[in-house]
């Protein structure tokens, strides 16, 4: 499976001003798949906090609306 199907799999569970919350495909629920998502995703601007619930697969972002 490449990237663009797992992104195709990636779901919104939860939208609002400055938090996204995200359900993830378990192929990428693992310790170097967090790793890898938390490094890209700090490098968006306005990114401040990034949890990552392998176990759960979700992944919570909270952001500056205005950056």
């Amino acid at each position: 499976m490449n990237a663009d199907d797992l992104a195709r799999r990636i779901l919104v569970r939860h939208r609002e001003a400055g938090y996204l919350r995200l359900e993830l495909p378990p192929e990428i629920c693992h310790a170097l798949a967090a790793v890898s998502i938390e490094t890209a995703l700090r490098r968006a601007a306005g990114v401040y906090r990034i949890n990552v619930y392998a176990a759960q697969r979700r992944l919570a972002v909270r952001f500056d609306v205005h950056v």
